[in-house]
């Protein structure tokens, strides 16, 4: 493998990481972005429920609170998408990251690699 081949797989490799960093960094603002109507949702919620306590009414026969509940479920499956997906991508940058330093060491030529190589060890 020559100078410019391992400098483009250098490059690829560089680019592939950047870019998985981009979408992990992308997800994390989603992620924040659900918390934060998750979080005004629970706050409007707490709202009905000490009004209607405060009167003595049950606070989940008011008109809203149902649909906020509702609301707040499918926040929390957003963010919980959201993070499985971090995960995986994580996964993958990081079998990424080790095929491409087993072949930086396997065209390094490390002593202990070419001895693998040729005598089958």
């Amino acid at each position: 493998m020559g100078l410019v081949d391992k400098a483009r797989d250098a490059v690829g490799f560089g680019i592939s990481q950047v870019t998985g960093f981009m979408k992990i960094l992308k997800l994390k603002l989603r992620i924040i972005g659900f918390a934060d109507k998750r979080n005004g949702l629970f706050m409007k919620l707490g709202e009905i429920t000490y009004k209607a306590s405060k009167n003595g009414a049950d606070p989940i026969a008011q008109e809203r609170s149902a649909a906020y509940i509702e609301e707040i479920k499918m926040t929390e499956l957003e963010i919980s998408s959201a993070e499985n997906d971090i995960n995986k991508r994580k996964s993958k940058s990081g079998s990424e990251r080790e095929t491409f330093m087993a072949q930086k060491k396997e065209d390094s030529g490390e002593p202990g690699v070419q001895a693998e190589d040729k005598y089958g060890a």
